[in-house]
């Protein structure tokens, strides 16, 4: 029997068609869509290429109607009539046509020929088998194709060996179930230095591997097929064998769905790994892997899972609901994720560790029920324009010397931090978003080291950006808004370098360091804190240049416990309370900083508290510039600041030098001859009350200013000479005895 086979140039089978002596002949054509077929009638508009009729000798007669070629590099020209017991002829589409040499297997005894062993002893091509099981071990030696005519599932190749053994150069299954059932520890189907494909079959073993392909010249194509249920791995791939597996569902195995080791080398496309009791893909021993377009879902232990120098590169995959990870890289393997998705695992959505290396571009990481990606034991993540979604943990993790680079990031809605790094930890962060974390935006402990730039953290439920417990690094060019708690938190000993950060309406302060941190912040911005915009305690010593502390509910700084720090050219402004606030021991040194237009003091010493003030200008402060109890500790040299009259004081200096003068006028005109002013008792009366509050008005600014001046002499501001006291409060006597005597004039002239 003959049969006419189109396949495609990789040899994928497209069309068969079986010739029957009787029939008219088969024409092989190429439709109006440009595709090759071969059919008795082809359509309208087709161009044919060859007839082609059975002949009763059982050879296949083919007469081109142009010129074609043999396979082999042969001619096959116009008009030229060959039979073929069997060819493979190329046609213009790239495609090819079989001729074929086929034969039926019947199990039942329908036909001549029962079983496999005995059909393979042909010289057949093609072996069709009819529904039944055939319990027998196949060992494929030549070219051979064996497929199945009817549903694959009453299809049974079974054994309690290897069910087909392929040694051949090439051939073929398809439309089969084989099933490997007890007896010796062996695959199911194997290939050993051959090539084979494997089409639309179903394979399982109860004992070992389902498939297995071993040696440098071995080649497996596996194509819409379902390998399960086996009690290893599905499929085993070794010593350099290559695997091509296509549109094919691997589910149910007892280790890895599909293994490869030894050097070995796979393709995988389209295909679905379900609920594997371990992972659904695992290479190791310097394998190589390409996936595209796949499903690794439901996995006990990771989706994938990559060592030993081993390499994958994964393309719009999705790795979902695996019980364990998503993806496991450790001891040297090398992984790169391309556009895929990693949704819902239990615990780490990327794991990196132990030498591997991981590069992660265009993904997206949802709902990971530990971290999303996660460096660690000196893994390196490289992520890029990803985007990280939910979870019960932080999003991305680098620990115990781990190292983590992210660009062009969002993370969002973290169960606790968007980012974390500690153990000596490190990280690189550039033009990254987090937003809603459930505890912080980016926490950094334990020796940890980040450097992040062009940042945005926004509406973290806790601090913002912490370093801790020895952290350094660099924050540029960011922002930190609308934190639970402060919006920048510096403690433990731990010495970052901050520029250009601007930090906006924290829940707590603005910026808060303590525990003997350090830290250099320069050209920030603090706005709208809820507590003091700079909070220093805990023996804290940062050094700050440039910044600007403004429109909080608290202090613009607040400075307590030992603390020191360094403040360079900063603006402490329209704060709602004081614009520096020192309390118990503490010792900062401000250098030409501006403390403005604060609704308190410009600086409020309390007791113990102290610092040092050089060139610094207090102006426009609702209470006045210094507000020094005793037992404060302020010293200061060449600062601007409106003196212990305040800013009002000229003012009110004029206003009370006239009210003098108004005073003593008032008091003189009483005394004045009456033929010069008449008996006008009223005017008098009101030129005497106008004198006692003109009066009265001096003596209370006397007093004030007089006050004021009597400030500790270690007050950091410009203080007047002592006659300028002794004028205001002999000034202040004067007025009061002035009204006094309007006082009582007035009330004379009301009563007479």
């Amino acid at each position: 029997m003959i049969s006419l086979v189109v396949r495609r140039r990789d040899f994928s089978l497209v069309q068969r068609l079986l010739l029957e002596i009787e029939r008219e002949p088969v024409w092989i054509a190429t439709t109006p869509a440009g595709q090759l077929s071969v059919a008795p009638d082809p359509p309208a508009g087709s161009r044919r290429h060859a007839c082609v009729r059975l002949q009763s000798d059982g050879t296949a007669e083919v007469k081109p109607e142009e010129d074609l070629r043999l396979h082999d590099g042969g001619p096959l020209a116009s008009g030229e009539e060959r039979r073929f017991l069997r060819a493979t002829i190329e046609f213009p589409t790239g495609d090819l046509v079989q001729v074929e040499y086929s034969i039926f297997v019947d199990p039942s005894g329908a036909g001549p020929i029962r079983t496999i062993e005995a059909a393979l002893r042909t010289e057949a091509d093609v072996l069709f088998l009819r529904p039944g099981t055939y319990r027998e071990s196949v060992v494929l030696d030549r070219p051979v194709e064996i497929c199945g005519e009817g549903s694959s599932a009453d299809i049974v190749i079974e054994s309690d060996r290897t069910c087909v053994l392929s040694r051949a150069p090439r051939s073929s299954l398809r439309n089969l179930t084989v099933r490997r059932r007890g007896g010796e520890k062996t695959f199911a189907v194997e290939v050993s230095n051959g090539n084979l494909r494997l089409e639309e079959s179903h394979v399982s073993s109860d004992l070992y591997a389902g498939v297995g392909i071993r040696g440098p010249s071995s080649r497996a194509v596996i194509a819409r097929s379902r390998i399960h249920a086996s009690l290893q791995s599905g499929i085993f791939v070794s010593d350099r064998a290559r695997l091509d597996l296509a549109h094919s569902e691997i589910d149910g195995n007892g280790l890895a769905g599909v293994e490869g080791m030894e050097e070995a080398e796979i393709e995988i496309r389209n295909c679905r790994f379900r609920e594997g009791k371990a992972s659904g893909l695992y290479l190791h021993d310097r394998a190589r892997a390409t996936v595209e377009e796949s499903l690794f879902e439901g996995h006990v232990l990771s989706g994938v899972e990559v060592s030993e120098e081993a390499q994958i590169l994964l393309r719009r995959c999705r790795v979902q609901d695996g019980k364990a990870g998503g993806l496991y890289a450790h001891h040297g393997g090398r992984v790169t994720m391309e556009e895929c998705a990693v949704l819902r695992n239990a615990t780490v959505g990327v794991r990196v560790a132990h030498q591997a290396e991981a590069e992660i571009r265009r993904s997206r990481f949802e709902e990971s029920g530990g971290f999303g990606v996660s460096a660690q034991d000196g893994g390196v993540a490289t992520i890029e324009s990803c985007e990280f979604r939910g979870g019960k943990y932080s999003s991305i993790v680098g620990a115990r010397k781990g190292k983590v680079s992210a660009s062009a990031c969002r993370i969002l809605e973290a169960g606790e931090n968007g980012v974390f790094l500690c153990e000596q930890g490190t990280g690189t962060f550039q033009d990254c978003t987090i937003e809603g974390a459930g505890a912080g935006g980016i926490k950094i402990i334990e020796g940890g080291k980040g450097e992040i730039r062009r940042f945005t953290v926004g509406k973290a439920k806790g601090v913002g950006i912490s370093f801790a417990q020895g952290a350094s690094g660099l924050l540029e060019d960011g922002e930190i808004r609308e934190s639970g708690k402060s919006g920048l938190e510096i403690r433990d000993d731990s010495d970052p370098t901050i520029r250009r950060v601007s930090v906006r309406e924290s829940g707590s302060s603005g910026i808060s360091i303590h525990g003997k941190a350090r830290g250099v912040c320069e050209d920030c911005t603090v706005e709208s804190s809820t507590g003091a915009g700079l909070f220093l305690f805990g023996e804290a010593d940062p050094v700050f240049r440039r910044c600007s502390f403004g429109g909080g509910e608290g202090a613009g700084a607040r400075i307590e416990s030992g603390s020191r720090g360094t403040l360079e050219d900063c603006e402490f402004a329209g704060n709602r309370t004081s614009g520096i606030q020192l309390e118990r021991p503490c010792s900062p040194v401000f250098r030409g900083c501006r403390i403005l237009r604060n609704r308190e003091w410009g600086v409020d010493a309390w007791f113990r508290g102290g610092g040092r003030f050089e060139g610094c200008e207090v102006f426009g402060n609702r209470r006045g510039p210094w507000n020094l109890v005793p037992g404060s500790s302020v010293s200061g040299e060449k600062n601007r600041d409106p003196g212990p009259w305040g800013e009002k004081g000229p003012r009110r200096a004029a206003i009370g030098i006239l009210g003098l003068v108004a005073s003593i006028a008032a008091l003189a005109w009483t005394g004045i001859p009456e033929r010069l002013v008449g008996d006008d008792r009223d005017m008098k009366f009101f030129a005497l009350l106008f004198a006692f509050f003109l009066s009265g008005f001096l003596f209370l600014s006397s007093v004030q200013s007089g006050l004021r001046g009597r400030r500790p002499r270690e007050k950091p501001g410009v203080r007047p000479p002592a006659a300028v006291f002794s004028l205001l409060y002999g000034a202040g006597i004067v007025a009061c005895l002035a009204a006094i005597g309007s006082a009582i004039a007035a009330l004379g002239i009301l009563f007479d």
